[in-house]
């Protein structure tokens, strides 16, 4: 890999690492506990605005999961829970 190359990747890294800087900190500290430290969705304790999520509820809606190849922050498949867990699930892949 050449140096332009490699720094282009290395740039391209840290502005979608700092782009959670745009976040009020309560929120992105109660997202990263809430979702990937307590993972309340899967065990079925995710609450919205007071009231408890059941998954298997979710009829009507777009799903956009992501899956990163070197994910360190969420667990990996979640798309295979988001099938086994919501009706709504029901892409192919």
């Amino acid at each position: 890999m050449t140096r332009t190359k490699k720094a282009a990747a290395i740039r391209a890294f840290y502005d979608e690492y700092c782009a959670v800087m745009d976040l009020a900190v309560e929120f992105y500290l109660e997202t990263v506990r809430t979702v990937f430290q307590e993972h309340s969705l899967p065990i079925g304790r995710f609450e919205w605005r007071g009231r408890r999520i059941d998954a298997g509820a979710i009829r009507r809606t777009a799903f956009f999961t992501v899956e990163g190849k070197r994910e360190i922050i969420s667990a990996a498949s979640a798309r295979h829970w988001r099938r086994k867990n919501c009706a709504a699930a029901s892409d192919p892949t």
